[in-house]
């Protein structure tokens, strides 16, 4: 289920996690009414960039065919009206959810040079002031999708901005840029994976297939090593948190880099950080070491993370411009330890999304997904340990696993065997391509950090439960306000200004 939203920043990957179409799809099946029949559209044909620009990859093949739902989807024709909301706040969608915008709101350019519009709309204070809900309860409340990887991260551009965003805008149409950016997603995830298109009835048959997706996913990752849009959920600071992982596998992208991150784990939870092997030369060993010598024992091999992002520049983000990314990165890597120790949030999705994990899926899904994934071609094993864990039949394998709760536990499953408690590495790889090409343009690799996630988690949260106001950016970044559409009347920005001011006049007569 390849639910990529692309950027609606001309140089950012970040916004939804699902396509517009899927998001409408979901917030409808979640209310289960009489209902009507409607058609969801078939996804683009992707842009297959050159390959003269790709490095080549010894595990770029399609392994699995990845799901979309697709027509007919019955739902309801129009949901029960929401609570009253902002009168700042605009319909962007049938069924009254709002949807972030994110012009301009996390450009990854180091110092943008765009102005903002004359006329760009402008925060109405007495709307929002009639409103004393918190940003939680406004806008990631039921029925309304829960929050996102995207929701946590786009405020580390500037908070203020994205509050504002989310007041102000709904769902802007997609721009040229922001489709070419999806293009070059969609063409990388064609190396893996061919879309079939699969008819969901119910919520739990939407979310059966997502689930279904993850587990062809896994398996992917365990026969070629790699696998690409990978989704994963769990429970951040108390609440429901989805995204998709762009891509998982086990090339290490700097091993110095590894090894760092690994010694300074160690060091940080008061253990001894871990020696080198090292082999002594044949005349210093003991007789029976030369003559019988022991085989080192193979390390568990790692796995390690990366996100893709499109820019229209020959250059990489630094600083300010790159911290939602690392702060994305961080957070899948906790979603993902955390499913891959066993930790299932089943439970707290089910209450979340009202699902029923105990009710069988529809007759029809479970005969469509049996009919075509028993259709796709596998290698014959070659070996009795391939013999063992080849997957059944799709067919005999949703017979015995038709409710999502059983679907899931087949997820988790594979979830602790291919990845496993503490089965992913240290360091997080973003790399960047162009909009244009798709070639790459560089990467850049880090250390995860859990507490640098965690102070940026815990400190965001406080606004997204109302229990402060949104900040703007620090003075040391103003470069962010001249993409800022509400640069103009930013009272945030005005403030810093007049402070900057006053140190300096305080500055001049010291």
């Amino acid at each position: 289920m390849a639910h990529r939203t692309p950027p609606t920043d001309p140089d950012s990957d970040y916004g939804s996690d699902f396509s517009p179409e899927d998001l409408e799809v979901l917030d409808r099946l979640v209310v289960q009414t009489p209902s009507t029949v409607v058609n969801v559209p078939s996804p683009r044909t992707p842009f297959f960039f050159s390959r003269d620009n790709t490095p080549e990859r010894r595990d770029a093949h399609p392994a699995r065919s990845r799901y979309v739902a697709s027509m007919p989807i019955a739902y309801e024709t129009e949901p029960p009206a929401p609570p009253p909301v902002s009168r700042s706040a605009h319909p962007s969608s049938p069924n009254g959810a709002i949807y972030p915008d994110l012009s301009a709101a996390l450009s990854s350019l180091n110092e943008p040079t765009a102005t903002p519009l004359p006329d760009a709309p402008q925060p109405q204070p007495e709307a929002q002031a009639s409103d004393t809900r918190s940003p939680l309860q406004r806008y990631r409340s039921f029925p309304r999708k829960a929050l996102s990887v995207t929701d946590l991260v786009s405020p580390a551009w500037c908070e203020l901005q994205y509050s504002l965003t989310l007041s102000l805008h709904g769902r802007k149409p997609r721009t040229e840029a922001m489709k070419r950016g999806s293009e070059v997603h969609a063409a990388l995830e064609e190396e893996v994976y061919t879309s079939v298109q699969i008819e969901v009835a119910t919520k739990e048959d939407a979310w059966g297939l997502r689930v279904w997706n993850v587990i062809q996913g896994l398996r992917t990752l365990r026969e070629t090593g790699m696998t690409r849009e990978l989704e994963v959920w769990g429970v951040v600071d108390g609440e429901v948190v989805g995204g998709v992982v762009d891509e998982v596998g086990f090339m290490c992208p700097d091993v110095e880099k590894e090894e760092e991150a690994v010694r300074a784990l160690a060091v940080a939870r008061g253990e001894a950080p871990p020696k080198a092997r090292t082999t002594l030369p044949t005349d210093q060993r003991a007789l029976d070491e030369y003559l019988h010598p022991t085989p080192p024992q193979p390390a568990k091999r790692k796995l390690y993370i990366t996100d893709v992002k499109t820019r229209s520049v020959a250059s990489l983000p630094k600083g300010a411009s790159f911290r939602p990314t690392k702060l994305q990165l961080m957070l899948y890597h906790t979603l993902l330890s955390s499913l891959a120790a066993g930790n299932s949030p089943l439970s707290a999705l089910a209450a979340r999304y009202e699902l029923d994990t105990h009710a069988p899926f529809s007759p029809a899904f479970v005969t469509q997904v049996a009919a075509l994934a028993d259709e796709v071609f596998y290698d014959a094993p070659s070996s009795a340990e391939e013999v063992a864990r080849a997957p059944d039949p799709a067919g005999s394998e949703l017979a015995r696993n038709n409710t999502l709760e059983k679907l899931w536990g087949v997820m988790m499953k594979l979830f602790t065997e291919v990845i496993g408690e503490g089965g992913l590495g240290r360091v997080l790889r973003a790399e960047y391509r162009s909009r244009g090409t798709g070639g790459v343009i560089g990467e850049q690799v880090f250390p995860m950090d859990e507490a640098v996630l965690g102070g940026y988690v815990g400190h965001g949260m406080g606004w997204w439960r109302g229990e402060r106001a949104p900040e703007g950016v620090a003075i040391q970044e103003a470069f962010k306000c001249r993409s800022c559409e509400f640069a103009e009347g930013c009272e945030w920005r005005l403030g810093q200004v007049e402070e900057a001011r006053r140190r300096a006049r305080g500055g001049w007569r010291g």
